[in-house]
């Protein structure tokens, strides 16, 4: 087992036949694509990567990735905590019918035969995935819902009694016509 190095460049077909597992940490502000979801580069991501040979030898890559970053509360716009967790389960292959053949709890990836995977864009894909698509504070914890009720006078628009309606002229017709 490695521990504590993601690889930069990975043979997958090779890593599954040796049986390697991977376990670390490495800083969020390496992911660049991630940082896009982040109000901060602060963070680490802590992964464990094991891969083998599954059901008619598809290398396979399994594991969970981890990290806790800072996002923004789209209620106050100020940053707030975010737990990211994501279970890996990536079988390796060649082109779209080998894809179509993968169990369905394994997720495609289309390599090349000789082509080499960068693991830190595996796990920053992972990470991307499981960003919460919105995202707020508790009700409590959130600084714009402090001290606002949707009962206050203030922001109640006063409705007057009878509203001129641009329809009113149709129904007088209507009774006409019958």
């Amino acid at each position: 087992m490695l521990d504590g190095v993601l690889p930069k460049h990975a043979d997958l077909h090779k890593f599954a036949a040796q049986g390697k597992e991977i376990e670390g940490q490495v800083e969020v502000s390496k992911m660049p694509r991630l940082l896009l979801s982040l109000v901060d580069n602060s963070g680490t991501v802590s992964y464990k990567l094991k891969f083998v040979f599954e059901q008619g030898r598809i290398p396979t890559v399994r594991g969970q990735v981890q990290a806790n970053v800072q996002i923004l509360c789209q209620r106050c716009m100020k940053a707030m905590s975010q737990d990211l967790y994501s279970d890996i389960a990536i079988g390796v292959v060649r082109n779209d019918e080998q894809a179509q053949q993968l169990p369905r709890s394994l997720d495609p990836l289309m390599v090349e035969s000789d082509e080499s995977v960068s693991l830190l864009e595996v796990v920053e894909d992972e990470l991307i995935i499981s960003v919460p698509a919105a995202n707020y504070h508790a009700e409590a914890d959130c600084e714009s819902s402090v001290g606002f009720t949707s009962q206050d006078d203030d922001y109640i628009e006063k409705v007057p009694d009878e509203i001129d309606n641009p329809f009113k002229v149709l129904k007088s017709l209507k009774g006409k016509c019958d």
